[in-house]
């Protein structure tokens, strides 16, 4: 009989079945009942052949067609009165034929009626010469005039074309596939690696071939101890996406490691694996060199801390000899020794002044002051106090916009201010000093400005500005070790800011720096 799990199948048995009880029937005798049930089973038969939802053709013992229902003559264009009597070969293509021919002679040659098999898939062809591929089941039949055979035609052109855009699509995306840099591989759920690229391959320092077939373990041995297979094993079972960095040691010893992406797919689970062994690497060297330095500047830091502390000692006692050789001596020398004395003194103070600044710098970019929100007006108003003494002296006015409460060092916030106001009540020109402080909001920062109307700065001079020592006027005209703007920048830069300086010579400069909100 034919398979019944097929719809074809299923019909070649309802026909055999209805078949026989015809030929019993017919068998019976004349019976009116007889007769009656005859003809309500002929009729059966008829409506199963006719209502068939695939095309049939019954061919005679010499290959002629006997029958064909209403699907065949829609299938082919042709109408049964058309084909009835003529050979087979008018419904099949030239390149076909032969094949015609062998299924049909094996369906007669079948010892049993109503078995059917899948027969050939074959090019057929319709009545307007269109050739179209089909499915054929062939299975041993009766005719009137004796033995024949019931052929099944189900057109898959559809089918096919369906069959062919997903290879199509399948070798694209393999192709793709094989193409990137980033390894691909896709494992099925008995854990059996079904497809490898070239990257792949080469991460796992195997060919393509070594992999391919192979269970996860085999390609990949000792896997199944890591913490990666755990989030693959959790992937394939949840189908919840995973991303992850792992460590993974060859069994030469060699330790790689890699970025995985891993998502679940029909067969199994898709892994995307970049090799990151070399940024992992760069990484550590980073980490590595960022803790010397660290280590080297908190160094640097403590010994001149401890350089400057330990000069001034023998400079003051310098400083107060000098200073006894110039009261003591002054007039009983020659005007020479009393200037060269006079520089000495001079110079000594000048060194004193800078081993204050450096021991200054030092403790303001040494120590760690904890973060509050601090009104900015107030730690403004703390250091105009503390220069009160000099702005009364100078005439000077200091001036501020509405700031607001932000998140910095109390002390530090109040020394930046205070040498900002310094640099401008130093640097002034003929006029009394007029200094105005203003802030205002940007995308992540509040940006202030301390805007004076003293001398300016040319524009070759102003990227050297903070640096440490830098001065571009004699000590005799503005007096200073140029030390004040070097600690205003370590605060600011300290603080996850910047600082620069806006100018124009002979009217004035605005001093801008930012704090992050």
């Amino acid at each position: 009989m034919a398979d019944p799990g097929s719809a074809v199948g299923q019909l070649v048995n309802e026909l055999a079945v209805c078949r026989d009880r015809v030929q019993q029937m017919e068998r019976a005798g004349d019976d009116p009942k007889q007769r009656e049930a005859l003809a309500l089973a002929r009729a059966t038969l008829e409506g199963l052949f006719e209502l068939s939802p695939e095309a049939v053709v019954v061919l005679d013992e010499g290959g002629r067609i006997a029958h064909m229902n209403r699907r065949a003559e829609r299938l082919f264009g042709w109408t049964r009165s058309e084909l009835i009597g003529l050979e087979h070969d008018i419904l099949a293509a030239d390149r076909s034929r032969d094949e015609f021919r062998t299924a049909m002679a094996a369906g007669l040659a079948d010892p049993v009626e109503g078995t059917t098999a899948p027969g050939p898939a074959l090019a057929v062809r319709r009545k307007d010469g269109t050739e179209f591929a089909a499915e054929t089941h062939f299975s041993r039949s009766r005719t009137p005039s004796g033995r024949g055979v019931l052929v099944v035609f189900k057109d898959v052109t559809e089918r096919n074309r369906a069959e062919t855009m997903r290879r199509d699509a399948e070798a694209r995306f393999r192709h793709a596939l094989d193409s990137l840099l980033e390894g691909c591989l896709i494992v099925d759920r008995d854990w059996r690696v079904v497809y490898v690229n070239d990257a792949a391959a080469r991460q796992m320092r195997r060919g393509r071939s070594e992999v391919v077939g192979r269970v996860l373990p085999q390609a990949a041995p000792d896997v199944e101890r890591s913490t990666l297979f755990a989030r693959l094993l959790e992937c394939m079972r949840t189908g919840a996406p995973q991303r992850m960095e792992a460590e993974y040691t060859f069994p030469d010893g060699h330790t790689g490691w890699f970025e995985l992406f891993v998502q679940q797919v029909p067969e199994g689970i898709f892994i995307l694996s970049l090799d990151i062994s070399q940024r992992k690497a760069s990484d550590d060297a980073i980490r590595r060199a960022v803790d010397e330095l660290a280590r080297s500047n908190q160094d640097l830091e403590q010994f001149a801390y401890a350089a400057s502390h330990d000069l001034r000692e023998p400079l003051r006692s310098i400083i107060t000899a000098s200073q006894m050789l110039a009261r003591r001596y002054r007039g009983r020398l020659d005007s020479d020794a009393d200037q060269l004395i006079g520089y000495v003194v001079g110079w000594a103070g000048w060194l004193d002044e800078m081993i204050a600044g450096l021991l200054d710098y030092s403790r303001m970019t040494g120590a760690h002051e904890a973060l509050e929100r601090i009104p900015a007006e107030e730690a403004l108003g703390r250091a105009a106090a503390a220069l009160s003494t000099k702005t009364a002296e100078l005439r000077a006015v200091v001036t501020h916009d509405p700031l607001p409460v932000v998140t910095f060092g109390s002390k530090r916030l109040m020394r930046l201010f205070q040498n900002l106001l310094d640099n401008a009540l130093k640097f002034h020109g003929p006029e009394p000093p007029r200094v105005h402080v203003s802030c205002g909001e940007r995308s992540g920062e509040y940006e202030f400005s301390v805007r004076d109307n003293g001398i300016g700065i040319a524009p070759e001079d102003q990227q050297r500005l903070v640096r440490m020592f830098e001065r571009f006027h004699s000590r005799d005209a503005y007096p200073g070790t140029g030390v004040g703007l070097a600690i205003c920048r370590k605060i600011v830069e300290r603080g996850g800011g910047r600082i620069w300086v806006e100018s124009v010579v002979g009217k004035g400069s605005t001093f801008r720096f930012t704090i992050p909100r």
